[in-house]
């Protein structure tokens, strides 16, 4: 009676789940063509149709990416902001990075320099780092009304107002929206997106494509 399936698998002798294990682990790395098929889920697609969107528009505007994770959460988030940066240049569209993890600007920027080295991305041009920004909700709320007199320098320390990038940025406003990696849900930018009144609003990577759902501006604003 008690001879369930789950009590014949608790009586495998342990050597054979190790051997099994093992050959699991084994195979990829004997034979390296033997892979898996990667299937696209609706959310990358709508944040990857999204993008595309935003890229046919021109003038190209920049766009904010919003860096709230750390080298604890590399491993999922990472790549997320990679694909990001990587459609971002390939439709030659500038991008600025901005932190609020003290880790996070270092990390960001060693992936834009690696994809900007092979895609014609100039730093300064095309692409810049705010860094790091310890007062995160004050930051927010000043970049909306003037993001230079707000941030005053690059993560260097170089004046915002020599780079060519910031020509015809005074705030937020002027940028086509803001993508925000890391936490499911991101308080800083969903904060931005309440004081900012530009129309994409806020766009998570988990929810680009649709709208923020934090504030009733953009409730009542609809889907992009």
């Amino acid at each position: 009676m008690n001879d369930t399936v789950w009590n014949k698998l608790q009586s495998i002798d342990p050597r054979v789940l190790y051997v099994v294990l093992l050959v699991i682990i084994a195979a990829p790395m004997l034979f390296p063509g033997m892979t898996l098929p990667i299937v696209p889920g609706q959310q990358s697609k709508d944040a990857f149709a999204t993008i595309q969107k935003l890229g046919a528009q021109k003038p190209a505007k920049l766009v904010l990416l919003d860096g709230v994770w750390s080298a604890s959460t590399r491993g999922e988030s990472a790549w997320q902001t990679q694909a990001i940066m990587l459609q971002l240049m390939r439709l030659r569209i500038p991008f600025a990075i901005m932190s609020a993890d003290p880790q996070n600007p270092q990390l960001m920027e060693n992936l834009a320099d690696a994809l900007a080295r092979k895609n014609n991305y100039v730093y300064g041009r095309d692409y810049i780092n705010f860094g790091y920004q310890v007062a995160y909700t004050q930051t927010l709320k000043g970049i909306v009304r003037d993001i230079k007199g707000t941030l005053k320098t690059d993560w260097t320390g170089k004046p915002l107002a020599g780079f060519a990038i910031m020509a015809n940025v005074n705030s937020i406003k002027h940028a086509r929206f803001v993508a925000g990696f890391g936490h499911t849900d991101l308080p800083h930018s969903a904060h931005l997106c309440a004081h900012s009144g530009h129309g994409p609003g806020r766009l998570s990577v988990q929810r680009l494509g649709s709208d923020c759902g934090h504030c009733d501006r953009c409730q009542r604003r609809g889907r992009l």
